[in-house]
């Protein structure tokens, strides 16, 4: 806090653990997992991870790599762009936006990147893929839209397959999927959707599945504890409680917020040793949410004020984590400090 007072203590790397009731005190601070080097691959920096068909996707550079649990790589084709992507996958496809174009992947396939180029594949473009009911739903930017594939596919798509967020003027900057519910995140406020089976494009807006809160960037959205958190246009962290969102964030991280350029945040979840981490870093600084101990605690890694691994992804039983800043990948790891 800016008041000195106020601030006697400032937990960077370390967070506070309870213990039991019968304990001579009831918490102690915990060391944050440490990171074992794992590759360095393509040029960097690492723009995107992705989990998925036994194996970890990487986009590095202009490359989209494919990684076993040994670390052999596989070269799986380009991804144009320097900007974060956003990835997931069907039954047998891999998906990877790069605002605005969108690309498949056969993820046993190597050199089998192809852009997406049915004609009714939205002429804005797409900024975020998410996977729900057998479809591939994306985010069209600068819009209140967001469209879907054909059941099933990743590269067939109908001109009358979207929607429109609506409640309020404004456009969306983020989306994800919860519990088979799409939650759609506009400038000043929020909506839920959720395949009603209707005809022609079956996703709806599920019954009160409006708030007025809106985000300030897609990127600080992350799924963690059977929830959504994201950095609120109020300056807030909020954590969506059925349709209300709650105030998460402290005097402290709020204070952070107006310092730093928000749209340079991004944001990940994770799990581990029984806490659920939410990362939310930017160039300035990073903070994590420990939503088992309800603190928040800073990461740094030496010798910057800055937090050096920016996305995640879990693959092969491991939280991997990626360098936005060079070509380095790792894994959390308890024993490495």
């Amino acid at each position: 806090l800016r008041s000195p007072p106020a601030s006697p203590a400032r937990p960077v790397n370390c967070y506070p653990e309870a213990l039991p009731a019968d304990a001579k005190t009831q918490l102690i601070l915990s060391r944050a997992p440490g990171v074992a080097s794992f590759s360095s691959i393509g040029n960097g920096p690492i723009r995107g991870m992705h989990g998925a068909f036994g194996y970890l996707f990487v986009v590095t550079g202009t490359e989209l790599y494919r990684l076993d649990s040994a670390g052999s790589v596989l070269d799986m084709g380009d991804i144009p762009g320097t900007g974060w992507v956003s990835m997931d996958h069907n039954i047998d496809t891999l998906v990877i936006v790069a605002e605005p174009d969108a690309y498949t992947c056969d993820p046993t396939t190597f050199g089998s990147v192809a852009q997406i180029t049915d004609p009714d594949f939205t002429y804005r473009g797409a900024k975020y893929v998410k996977f729900v009911d057998n479809y591939l739903l994306f985010m069209e930017p600068n819009s209140g839209r967001f469209f879907g594939s054909d059941v099933g596919s990743a590269t067939s798509y109908d001109a009358l397959d979207f929607a429109t967020a609506e409640a309020a003027p404004d456009d969306l900057v983020g989306m994800t999927v919860d519990h088979r519910q799409v939650v759609l995140l506009g400038e000043e406020s929020g909506e839920i959707w959720e395949n009603t089976g209707a005809a022609g494009f079956p996703f709806e807006r599920a019954i009160n599945g409006f708030f007025e809160l809106g985000c300030f960037n897609g990127d600080t959205v992350a799924k963690m504890d059977n929830s959504v958190i994201w950095v609120a246009n109020d300056y807030t962290v909020r954590k969506l409680n059925g349709v209300t969102p709650q105030r998460i964030s402290t005097h402290a991280v709020e204070q952070f917020l107006t310092t730093v350029d928000l749209d340079s945040g991004v944001a990940y979840s994770y799990s581990q040793d029984g806490h659920f981490f939410y990362v939310l870093s930017f160039n300035t600084g990073c903070w994590v949410y420990d939503a088992t101990a309800n603190e928040w605690h800073e990461r740094a890694t030496y010798p910057y004020d800055y937090y050096y691994w920016q996305t995640c992804a879990q693959a092969h039983g491991r939280q991997y984590v990626g360098s936005a800043f060079t070509d380095s990948i790792g894994y959390f790891d308890p024993e490495t400090y």
